[in-house]
């Protein structure tokens, strides 16, 4: 039995329309570029060019052969391995009373301290600390503290944010590689995100360039559009601007390194119009997530990374906030996505991780990874034989086949309810809140995470870090 399956909201006629006006918007709107490596290269590939506007069209037939040279995903789908992502870069703590600050490297040990010790967490950001120098060299030390604390062979972080940080970001990862083994390029990567509506901005550019120009990969996130703002307010409208959008930043990071899949990403939000905030956990987010999951998926053979615990709007740890991550994965699964992330997240856009709220998500997220299993069916677990032999008005609490199959068979709870309403009043009464709260102190009481890099490499991580903290204006 597998319970999950992709849902389709779209009829055929519907996904052409959305695609006809998505090519057209390109066509007739086109979008702004404003680096001059970037505008040649697009030229080069077919793109109409105004070098003095900085602008950029795709006419058509461009955009038709730029999704007919795309290589299909594999269908090859296995919910069940889904990788799971702790935190963001998000630059503020909120500890078990509910007071929030700025991350240090002491709440960020303490972070990673919980995120280790959930069974579903597979990976986790570094946020941003606040209390190691310039924050313009943010970028630099997140990296430091990701090699020192979490994984020394690996990227460290994607975030740049200025381009003058690039010959650091270069430097740092030239010296892991150099000391841990491996290519620099498996160290060094950037990330910028194109601004909605279609607009690549000349820092942006200037990083994508920048490390491109140096033979280093820099991933293209974004756009994220406002309905009602930065989008249409009408959904559907929205809807297609996004699609163009990612048309448009997959064509450029084509035209830098020849990636082919095409990779869609549901950031769309509203703006709420009588607040004027950014909203992500609205009911129109669910229909967005499933209308492009469908799209991506059969429309365009592509990947889908839908939203899910790290873009809940609330802001305590309660009823609405678990209602809204529910609604968020549940249909980011049924729309196809490869990914749950953002565990611990609360209070969208202000991006706070929430040290009560990380451990209740990993603990929703066994719930999670329970249902997407299923369960078998077979001659073996019907088990006839035993219902045969225990009879009617029999027991099969005390059964061998029970004790060899109930762990596997049941989800295991650690922190939601497992007893009976007086039961639970005579043991005290615990809401999930406190018994989270107890398994938050427990876990402090552990050793923080050791360092991963020697004395020697810190020191010289350091020094980039301080250059680059001096050269700056």
């Amino acid at each position: 039995m597998n319970p999950w399956r992709c849902t389709n909201v779209l009829t055929t006629q519907e996904m052409d329309l959305i695609h006809r006006h998505a090519v057209r918007m390109l066509d007739e709107v086109g979008g702004i570029v404003q680096n001059r490596v970037l505008l040649q290269k697009l030229q080069a590939g077919g793109a109409v060019v105004d070098y003095a506007n900085e602008r950029v069209r795709f006419p058509l037939a461009v955009t038709e052969r730029f999704l007919a040279e795309s290589e299909p995903l594999a269908d090859e789908f296995d919910p069940t391995q889904i990788k799971t992502w702790a935190g963001t870069y998000g630059a503020l703590w909120m500890d078990p009373d509910g007071r929030v600050d700025r991350f240090t490297e002491r709440t960020i040990k303490d972070y990673i301290k919980i995120s280790r010790n959930l069974d579903h967490v597979d990976f986790f950001a570094v946020p941003i600390p606040h209390d190691r120098g310039d924050l313009r060299v943010t970028p630099l030390v997140m990296r430091l503290l990701t090699w020192k604390y979490v994984d020394p062979k690996c990227a460290g972080t994607a975030q740049v944010q200025n381009h003058q940080l690039i010959p650091y970001v270069i430097e740092m990862g030239q010296g892991m590689a150099a000391r841990f083994g491996g290519d620099a390029g498996e160290y060094i990567l950037g990330d910028v995100e194109f601004q909605s509506p279609f607009r690549c901005g000349s820092e942006e550019a200037a990083i994508l360039v920048g490390l491109w120009e140096k033979g280093y990969r820099c991933s293209i996130g974004g756009p994220m559009p406002q309905s009602g703002a930065s989008a249409p307010v009408t959904l559907a409208g929205t809807l297609v601007q996004h699609i163009a959008e990612i048309f448009f930043k997959l064509m450029v990071e084509r035209v830098l390194y020849g990636t082919k899949i095409l990779r869609f990403g549901s950031g769309l939000g509203l703006m709420d119009m009588q607040s004027g905030e950014f909203m992500r956990s609205r009911p129109e987010n669910a229909l967005w997530t499933l209308a492009l999951g469908q799209l991506a998926r059969e429309r365009y053979r592509g990947a889908f990374r839908a939203p899910s615990f790290g873009v809940c709007d609330a802001q305590t740890v309660g009823l609405e906030a678990g209602f809204q991550d529910a609604m968020n994965v549940f249909t980011g699964l049924l729309a196809g996505s490869r990914y749950i992330g953002g565990l611990g997240m609360i209070c969208q856009p202000t991006g706070i991780i929430s040290a009560l709220k990380l451990i209740l998500d990993n603990e929703c997220l066994g719930l999670v990874k329970r249902f997407l299993r299923g369960f078998e069916i077979s001659e073996d677990t019907i088990a006839l034989d035993l219902v045969r032999q225990v009879g009617p008005g029999g027991i099969f609490a005390d059964q061998p086949h029970t004790a060899e199959r109930c762990r596997t068979e049941h989800w295991q709870p650690a922190i939601f309810n497992r007893i009976g309403f007086q039961a639970w009043k005579e043991r005290g009464g615990k809401t999930d809140v406190d018994k989270v709260r107890d398994i938050y102190n427990d876990l402090m009481k552990q050793p923080d995470p050791p360092p991963l890099i020697d004395e020697e490499t810190e020191k010289n991580l350091q020094k980039i870090i301080d250059a680059a903290e001096k050269a700056l204006p």
